[in-house]
Protein backbone atom coordinates (compact mmCIF):
# COMPACT_ATOMS: atom_id res chain seq x y z
CA UNK A 1 0.00 0.00 0.00
CA UNK A 2 1.29 3.31 -1.02
CA UNK A 3 2.35 5.93 1.44
CA UNK A 4 -0.60 8.52 0.76
CA UNK A 5 -3.30 5.81 1.23
CA UNK A 6 -1.36 4.42 4.56
CA UNK A 7 -1.65 8.24 5.42
CA UNK A 8 -5.04 8.80 4.91
CA UNK A 9 -6.20 5.82 6.60
CA UNK A 10 -4.69 6.72 9.74
CA UNK A 11 -6.47 9.92 9.44
CA UNK A 12 -9.35 8.24 8.70
CA UNK A 13 -8.84 6.91 12.79
CA UNK A 14 -7.87 10.24 13.80
CA UNK A 15 -10.28 12.16 11.80
CA UNK A 16 -13.24 10.40 11.17
CA UNK A 17 -14.65 8.43 7.84
CA UNK A 18 -15.76 11.11 5.84
CA UNK A 19 -12.14 12.38 6.00
CA UNK A 20 -11.01 8.85 3.67
CA UNK A 21 -14.54 8.69 2.11
CA UNK A 22 -15.49 11.75 0.24
CA UNK A 23 -11.87 12.60 -1.17
CA UNK A 24 -11.91 8.71 -2.66
CA UNK A 25 -15.53 8.77 -4.37
CA UNK A 26 -14.54 12.36 -5.50
CA UNK A 27 -11.00 11.12 -7.18
CA UNK A 28 -12.76 8.09 -8.73
CA UNK A 29 -15.55 10.41 -10.06
CA UNK A 30 -13.14 13.30 -11.77
CA UNK A 31 -10.89 9.60 -13.35
CA UNK A 32 -14.16 8.31 -14.46
CA UNK A 33 -15.16 11.23 -16.21
CA UNK A 34 -11.74 11.55 -17.60
CA UNK A 35 -11.78 8.32 -19.25
CA UNK A 36 -13.66 9.72 -21.76
CA UNK A 37 -11.87 12.75 -22.95
CA UNK A 38 -8.25 10.82 -22.94
CA UNK A 39 -7.35 10.01 -26.47
CA UNK A 40 -3.90 9.07 -25.65
CA UNK A 41 -2.25 6.77 -23.89
CA UNK A 42 -0.84 9.43 -21.88
CA UNK A 43 -4.43 10.87 -20.81
CA UNK A 44 -5.61 6.86 -20.69
CA UNK A 45 -3.22 6.70 -17.92
CA UNK A 46 -3.94 9.51 -15.92
CA UNK A 47 -7.78 8.68 -16.05
CA UNK A 48 -6.64 5.30 -14.72
CA UNK A 49 -3.73 6.61 -12.21
CA UNK A 50 -6.94 8.68 -10.65
CA UNK A 51 -9.24 5.70 -10.36
CA UNK A 52 -6.53 3.74 -8.86
CA UNK A 53 -5.38 6.57 -6.24
CA UNK A 54 -9.01 7.03 -5.27
CA UNK A 55 -10.03 3.46 -4.84
CA UNK A 56 -6.87 2.99 -2.49
CA UNK A 57 -7.45 6.13 -0.48
CA UNK A 58 -11.13 4.34 -0.08
CA UNK A 59 -9.73 0.79 0.63
CA UNK A 60 -11.36 -0.65 3.62
CA UNK A 61 -13.12 2.40 4.60
CA UNK A 62 -16.46 0.65 3.67
CA UNK A 63 -15.84 -2.16 5.93
CA UNK A 64 -14.69 0.39 8.68
CA UNK A 65 -18.27 2.34 8.20
CA UNK A 66 -20.23 -1.38 8.37
CA UNK A 67 -18.05 -2.51 11.54
CA UNK A 68 -19.04 0.73 13.04
CA UNK A 69 -22.27 0.70 12.41
CA UNK A 70 -23.13 -3.38 12.89
CA UNK A 71 -25.01 -3.89 16.13
CA UNK A 72 -22.98 -5.70 19.17
CA UNK A 73 -25.27 -8.60 18.63
CA UNK A 74 -25.31 -9.45 15.23
CA UNK A 75 -21.90 -8.15 14.11
CA UNK A 76 -21.01 -10.91 12.34
CA UNK A 77 -24.65 -10.83 9.79
CA UNK A 78 -24.47 -7.29 9.71
CA UNK A 79 -21.83 -6.92 8.41
CA UNK A 80 -22.26 -10.15 5.77
CA UNK A 81 -25.10 -8.62 4.51
CA UNK A 82 -23.13 -4.93 4.00
CA UNK A 83 -20.24 -6.28 2.12
CA UNK A 84 -23.52 -8.53 -0.06
CA UNK A 85 -24.39 -4.95 -0.85
CA UNK A 86 -21.48 -3.93 -1.80
CA UNK A 87 -20.66 -6.74 -3.81
CA UNK A 88 -24.01 -6.21 -5.95
CA UNK A 89 -23.21 -2.32 -6.14
CA UNK A 90 -19.42 -4.00 -7.77
CA UNK A 91 -21.63 -6.31 -9.63
CA UNK A 92 -24.14 -3.60 -11.04
CA UNK A 93 -21.71 -1.07 -11.75
CA UNK A 94 -20.70 -2.73 -15.12
CA UNK A 95 -24.15 -3.87 -16.08
CA UNK A 96 -24.90 0.28 -15.96
CA UNK A 97 -22.17 1.17 -18.17
CA UNK A 98 -22.98 -0.96 -20.63
CA UNK A 99 -27.17 -0.51 -20.76
CA UNK A 100 -26.23 3.52 -20.71
CA UNK A 101 -23.94 2.63 -23.49
CA UNK A 102 -26.32 0.68 -25.11
CA UNK A 103 -28.68 3.20 -25.32
CA UNK A 104 -26.51 6.24 -25.98
CA UNK A 105 -22.51 6.16 -26.10
CA UNK A 106 -19.96 4.85 -23.77
CA UNK A 107 -18.77 8.19 -23.00
CA UNK A 108 -22.29 8.42 -21.64
CA UNK A 109 -21.89 5.51 -19.53
CA UNK A 110 -18.26 6.56 -18.04
CA UNK A 111 -20.04 10.30 -17.24
CA UNK A 112 -23.35 8.54 -15.63
CA UNK A 113 -20.50 6.39 -13.52
CA UNK A 114 -18.21 9.95 -12.54
CA UNK A 115 -21.90 11.11 -11.97
CA UNK A 116 -22.97 8.23 -9.50
CA UNK A 117 -18.95 8.75 -7.79
CA UNK A 118 -19.81 12.54 -7.03
CA UNK A 119 -24.13 11.70 -5.77
CA UNK A 120 -21.96 8.99 -3.30
CA UNK A 121 -19.61 11.81 -2.08
CA UNK A 122 -22.30 14.34 -1.31
CA UNK A 123 -24.32 11.22 0.50
CA UNK A 124 -21.71 10.97 2.73
CA UNK A 125 -21.12 14.56 3.16
CA UNK A 126 -24.87 15.40 3.69
CA UNK A 127 -26.65 11.78 5.32
CA UNK A 128 -24.10 9.79 6.64
CA UNK A 129 -23.51 10.12 10.28
CA UNK A 130 -20.06 10.14 10.91
CA UNK A 131 -19.76 7.28 13.39
CA UNK A 132 -15.57 7.97 14.92
CA UNK A 133 -16.09 9.05 18.66
CA UNK A 134 -13.84 10.92 20.08
CA UNK A 135 -13.64 7.83 22.60
CA UNK A 136 -12.07 5.80 19.35
CA UNK A 137 -9.89 9.15 18.09
CA UNK A 138 -8.15 9.72 21.72
CA UNK A 139 -7.44 5.49 22.33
Amino acid sequence: MSLLCRVFLMNMDRLGRRYAIVPSFLIQAIGMSLLPLSGTFAGLLIASALIGLGNGLGSGSMMTLGADLAPHGTRAEFLGVWRWIGDVGSTGGPLIVGGVADLVTLPTGAWVMGGAGLIAAMIFVFLVPETLSRQQAIA
